[in-house]
């Protein structure tokens, strides 16, 4: 619709300035599976076109929640828990990636076409985020 494509420009302009570094891992995504900077930009701000779109219609959805636990002793690794509730869409959609930059690295839980940050994550100096659904 044309009110689809002023949302997307829109927001497309929006991340071109002010998350590049984003926006250019997304356009490598893209450039490298051959599937449309379209799709896959739309694919990692899905929650907020439906919300533009539809902002009367109420959210059926529930999603996913993360739990981790981490012990007061340095040397005992942390525990992370994902629950995942989700659309039947995102079933064996989902990865564990580990990736590494010189003598940083990274693991997280990803959804395919996604940038790392939609679930959970860690890295090789311990920081870790989760990402809890709160509905409205």
């Amino acid at each position: 619709s044309s009110e689809g494509q002023r949302l997307y420009r829109a927001f497309l302009d929006f991340h071109e300035r002010h998350f590049a570094m984003e926006m250019a891992e997304i356009r490598g995504l893209a450039d490298g599976s051959g599937v449309p900077l379209r799709d896959l930009f739309i694919q990692n701000i899905p929650l907020e076109l439906e919300q533009c779109l539809s902002p009367s219609r109420p959210r059926a959805r529930d999603d996913c929640s993360d739990f981790i636990m981490c012990s007061a002793e340095h040397d005992e690794p942390c525990v992370v828990a994902h629950n995942e509730d989700n659309f039947k869409e995102d079933l064996n959609r989902t990865v564990l990636i580990k990736a590494r930059f010189g003598r940083r690295s990274f693991t997280a839980y990803t959804y395919l076409g996604e940038l790392p940050s939609g679930a959970f994550g860690f890295n090789n100096d311990g920081v870790a985020f989760t990402l809890n659904w709160v509905g409205p």
